[in-house]
């Protein structure tokens, strides 16, 4: 069982995706990354990260309707969650 704590980026600008991941990979993360809010939900409910990293902006579902969406998901209330 993996004890790195596990980080999930929803960006929709891919460079700064890469970038992000890269830079969190290299700390040590084990990190996974989504292009839009709807894939970043599908990814939150498959992979259950620890923390979540999403970007304001972003086409289909912005960042406050990823968040209100996972806040009423009694699994995700408590997960850290920073735009």
């Amino acid at each position: 069982m993996s004890t790195k704590k596990k980080i999930l980026i929803i960006e929709d600008q891919a460079t700064m995706r890469r970038n992000l991941a890269l830079l969190l990979e290299m700390e040590g993360f084990e990190v996974v990354t989504a292009e839009n809010g709807v894939v970043g939900l599908e990814a939150a409910r498959r992979e259950r990260p620890d923390v979540i990293l999403c970007d304001v902006m972003m086409p289909e579902m912005d960042g406050y309707e990823v968040l209100q969406t996972l806040r009423q998901d009694p699994d995700f209330a408590a997960t850290p969650f920073l735009f």
